[in-house]
């Protein structure tokens, strides 16, 4: 019998996305998921462009650096039910 897991995968993340405000400089990120072939992108929108990477998923917390040079890392720990398969948002941060 085939036990519901814990753990999310890349594919679960397409129904999520999360809006980020930034109060020091007024700003707004919005960060969603979407799949392109077999590969699942991030993907950030906000005023000055638009920024990708591949999922990085380790242990239910997604990270993303907007940059890729490590100084702009967005991390969300989440969590899914067994009962139901919602995805939850634990806590975040923000590393700048």
């Amino acid at each position: 019998m085939n036990r519901p897991s814990k753990f999310i995968k890349p594919e679960e993340l397409l129904r999520v996305y999360f809006t980020i405000i930034i109060n020091e400089s007024n700003s707004l990120r919005i960060l969603y998921f979407v799949k392109n072939g077999a590969q699942v992108f991030a993907t950030m929108d906000n005023i000055q462009g638009r920024r990708a990477h591949l999922v990085n998923l380790k242990n239910n917390t997604p990270t993303f650096d907007a940059d890729g040079d490590g100084n702009k890392v967005y991390k969300f720990v989440l969590s899914k039910s067994v009962v139901g398969q919602i995805i939850k948002l634990k806590s975040s941060n923000i590393k700048t």
